[in-house]
């Protein structure tokens, strides 16, 4: 079993651990504990985000949310219908 190898960097007053090296079964592991404790930070954030935001910052975060799901959307969209398009031509084609 190889040994892990972390470098400590502080970067802009964040610490980062940072993995270098290490088998597949650790890093499974090691990713299923940081899974585990982001999910839990996750939780927490939203709920602060309502007690330290303002209405109008609530309300610009939700609308580029918005703005962001529409556009993935629309693309997604625009994809199907040029596929649909170049099927169809093919096989007129034919």
């Amino acid at each position: 079993m190889q040994g892990i190898i972390f470098n400590f960097c502080s970067t802009v007053g964040l610490n980062r651990l940072k993995i270098v090296e290490m088998d597949k079964k650790t890093r499974a592991l090691f990713r299923e504990i940081m899974r585990e404790i982001g999910s839990k930070g996750g939780k927490i954030g939203g709920k602060r985000s309502l007690e330290t935001m303002t209405a109008e910052e609530r309300s610009a975060r939700a609308k580029k949310a918005s703005l962001a799901a529409a556009k993935k959307r629309t693309e997604k969209r625009l994809v199907a219908e040029r596929q649909t398009k170049a099927a169809e031509q093919t096989a007129k084609r034919r």
